[in-house]
Parts: C-alpha cells; structure tokens; sequence
C-alpha cells in the first residue's frame, strides 16, 4: 500500500529527487512471469528427496491486488467483482511483454467487460463496450504501469527506479502512468524559502496546485469526476512511493461508502 505523504511529511526535503505522476482510479492489477512452485507426482518427491532436486519452474501469474487470479494455482478464485475478470483481460495485454523474473504492477481504468464502470463514472476517455463487440484495450479500457520489479532465482527482489519503469514501457509498448515532475524537490517551488518551514509550505502548495489539477477535476475524464491526486516516488536507490490525494476525491469516495456502495478495489 502507498502512504499517504501527510503522514510523514519530512521524507521529502529540499534536495530529495522526485517523480511525481497522476494517480488514477481503477483497480489494481499484478502480472509475474517467476518461479512458481509446483505439485510434483510421487516421482517428483522421490528424487527431491534423494537428490534435493527442485521441480519449480517459471510460469506467467496475474493477480488483483491481494487475489492470485490464476485458477490452476488458486482453485477456489472467482470471477471476481461484478462476475467478470478484467484482471484476466489486462494481463493479456502486460503478459507478452515480460521476461523471467519481471513483475508488472499496473492500474486499471474505464470500462468492464460487460459494461459498467470498473470505478463509478470514472471512464479515462473509453467506452462500454456494446453487445458482442470485443472488450479492446485503449477503447474500452485501459492499462497503467506505475511498478516493475526483478526476482532473481534466489527470491531476491530488485526494484526498477520511476525512470527505469518510464524507459521500460517505452521498450516494450506499454504505456505508464503519466508522468508530471521529475527532479529536485526544491526546483518544484524555487520561491519557498528551504529554511523556513519548507516542508509543510511545499506539502500545502502541492495540494492545491492547480498545474497539477489538485482540487479540480479529472483532466482524464469525459465525465466531470474529482481528480483523485498525485503519486509522489522519492528516487534514492530504492523507491519509495507516497499519494497525496485531493480532498474533493476523498469527499467524494467517503460519499459513496456512506450510501453503502461497493468497490472493485476492496472487493477483488
């Protein structure tokens, strides 16, 4: 889960590097092509018990964000929120793409397969798909990169820096989220003073930056829908990400839950 930044403020400071995107609201999606476990016939455990020999192999697993989707290593999934696997449709897309070892971790907007939003009115520019047409990425849905990471053989896991993941897409084809700032924190707002009470003065003008389309609506909607925020990473060797989110989505999402209405983020 990415932290909310106005909990810890001071992570960023004036000299900290930073890529900031726009965060989207869908669902999110895993796409892996790594080591799996597999089950072995009593063969299989004869010799690994005699030789210490390992039966894994790479396989190709996709997932919601806390639900393996693949049925032959979960049998009891689903077809998740609103009977339809969009998980199944994105990977698809992510799957051709990876090489042993890759893990993919995207966002995923606009329209399900059968028709309804994947988060209500939230269409980032697609259509539903109509009666018997086929579900099309780009037209009826689309798939963000935000995260890409690298599992040797020995489980060790290597994170690709926000440029990394940018340079990657390009090579492959994918489209990342988009990015909006990268580079010195205190560049951002040259006019704030870096000794006097820099990190509230820049968190406070982030959130109502109107560049950024903070408190505004969505500039990726058709329907006039709140923005939900940014996505802040700190690139120092290792990534670190933060959202800051604007307060007319938060009104917006504490509404729905209020009248008791789902959502395919806490369901799938």
């Amino acid at each position: 889960m990415t932290t909310l930044i106005k909990k810890c403020p001071t992570v960023i400071t004036p000299e900290t590097r930073i890529q900031m995107s726009y965060k989207i609201h869908g669902t999110s999606g895993i796409s892996a092509y790594v080591l799996c476990k597999q089950e072995l016939n009593w063969k299989q455990k004869l010799a690994k018990w005699l030789t210490g020999e390992e039966f894994n192999r790479y396989d190709y697993i996709y997932s919601s964000r806390t639900v393996i989707k693949n049925k032959y290593y979960n049998h009891n999934v689903g077809d998740g929120f609103y009977g339809v696997d969009v998980w199944a449709e994105a990977d698809k897309i992510v799957r051709p793409c990876l090489t042993k070892g890759q893990t993919a971790y995207y966002e995923i907007v606009g329209y399900l397969p059968n028709g309804k939003y994947i988060q209500k009115k939230y269409d980032y520019g697609c259509v539903p798909p109509e009666k018997g047409e086929t579900y099309t990425s780009e037209k009826h849905f689309k798939v963000r990169v935000y995260r890409v990471t690298y599992t040797n053989v020995d489980g060790r896991v290597f994170e690709y820096t926000p440029h990394q993941v940018q340079q990657w897409c390009a090579k492959v084809g994918l489209i990342p989220v988009e990015e909006c700032y990268c580079g010195l924190a205190k560049d951002l707002y040259p006019e704030l003073d870096v000794t006097n009470h820099w990190n509230e003065n820049f968190l406070n003008k982030l959130a109502n930056d109107k560049q950024f389309y903070m408190e505004l609506n969505s500039p990726h909607c058709k329907n006039k829908v709140p923005h939900e925020g940014l996505v802040i990473k700190i690139d120092e060797g290792i990534a670190r990400a933060f959202k800051l989110k604007c307060f007319r989505f938060l009104n917006k999402e504490q509404e729905l839950l209020d009248k008791g209405e789902d959502n395919i983020e806490d369901n799938a």
